[in-house]
């Protein structure tokens, strides 16, 4: 169990500074100690989540059946299944995994929490908010499934109940990454540009920590702003003043954040920069990404981006309209967020694309009168 530990430190939160060689050669060493501690959860829950951030989603079904062939009891176990299996969109098997959970500990507020993802990624946001609610009465004093509902009641535009959750995280945490993402989410959903540059300017002076996107949705905020603002350079100077390697593009960041810092930081030398200098940048940071084989690397908006970067409307336009906006509504509220700042904004021009958001928005509109309606129940009161 020591070398477990040992091992799981040396990689734990997937930092690019972990060589990418190194963390497969780490996973590899995990997996063989399966053997050697065969019913213990614990390292078999491990093996698999690194197994799932690699996107080895067969060699983690394969670990977690394993051990539930052992310990067909363990609610957590069923439960990291129902997640390989949602990985898959194998959603009616993540569906029996879920339910084997709950029925095996019904008190837990993570399988709760399971179920409302799962609900919305079937396009059930309704059910979905019932879960979550469900998820904090099992547990009032978790302050991020408390964030949690607070900010997806924002993205609907339900700004009394959004408020509501609100109030109760910033009650319970208010120093807390993930409360001060819902001041956030908040001040954009009652259009205070103003408030949200004040509050994302203070989150990256005060290096707020990375958890429940925290970080990364304050840099975000800060940077579509100030591009909005005509201030894209001295935003650059200003991130380079908390991160000083961002004179130095040519060199690898040393941490996740720096990671991100130089992923946004990169993108505001668009704006400032000669066009050449702008695309040496873009490419540099390109390969120190793809080096330290990130995990988001093949993720939708990553993929606007880079190619709204270079000026590829074309490729952006494919894959805005073939998955980005072909997603259900509900397990997709915050997309439509990123064709309002300035990176989208000759994307947005094409008749297409804005004919989509259109309907998107009409969905919204019968989405939220449907939530408006669940929320006139008892149940929401309390």
């Amino acid at each position: 169990m020591v070398r477990a530990l040992t091992l799981n430190a040396q990689i734990q939160g997937y930092l690019p500074s972990v060589d990418p060689e190194i963390r497969e050669a780490v996973i590899s060493k995990l997996r063989a100690l399966l053997p050697m501690l065969p019913s213990d959860t614990w390292i078999r829950r491990v093996v698999g989540k690194y197994l799932m951030t690699n996107d080895r989603y067969d060699d983690a079904l394969q670990v977690i059946q394993a051990g539930l062939l052992l310990d067909p009891l363990s609610a957590e176990l069923h439960m990291d299944l129902g997640n390989a299996y949602r990985a898959l969109d194998r959603l009616d098997e993540a569906q029996l995994a879920y339910n084997r959970a709950l029925q095996l500990a019904p008190e837990s507020p993570g399988i709760y929490s399971r179920m409302s993802g799962l609900a919305r990624q079937k396009g059930d946001l309704p059910n979905s908010l019932k879960w979550a609610r469900k998820a904090i009465e099992k547990d009032p004093q978790d302050h991020e499934l408390v964030a949690d509902l607070a900010s997806r009641m924002f993205a609907i535009g339900l700004l009394e109940e959004g408020s509501r959750w609100a109030k109760r995280c910033y009650a319970l945490a208010p120093q807390s990454s993930t409360c001060q993402r819902v001041q956030l989410d908040e001040a954009r959903a009652r259009n205070q540009p103003d408030q949200r540059l004040a509050l994302a300017t203070a989150m990256l002076e005060d290096d707020i920590d990375s958890r429940g996107y925290g970080f990364f949705v304050a840099l975000r905020t800060y940077i579509n702003l100030m591009i909005e603002a005509g201030r894209a350079e001295e935003a650059f100077e200003f991130l380079a003043g908390l991160y000083p390697d961002l004179h130095q593009l040519d060199q690898p960041p040393t941490n996740l954040k720096s990671m991100l810092v130089r992923g946004q930081a990169t993108l505001l030398m668009r704006y400032f920069k000669p066009r050449d200098e702008f695309l040496l940048a873009l490419d540099q940071l390109i390969r120190h990404e793809q080096d330290a084989r990130l995990p988001y690397l093949d993720a939708t908006g990553y993929r606007l981006s880079r190619h709204l970067a270079r000026g590829e409307v074309d490729q952006a336009k494919a894959i805005a309209l073939n998955e980005d906006l072909s997603q259900n509504i509900a397990n997709s509220l915050s997309n439509d967020f990123r064709y309002q700042v300035p990176l989208y904004a000759e994307l947005v021009r094409d008749p297409e694309i804005a004919a989509r958001l259109r309907e998107r928005q009409d969905e919204l509109a019968d989405l939220k009168n449907e939530i408006e309606t669940m929320l006139l129940d008892p149940e929401w009161d309390q």
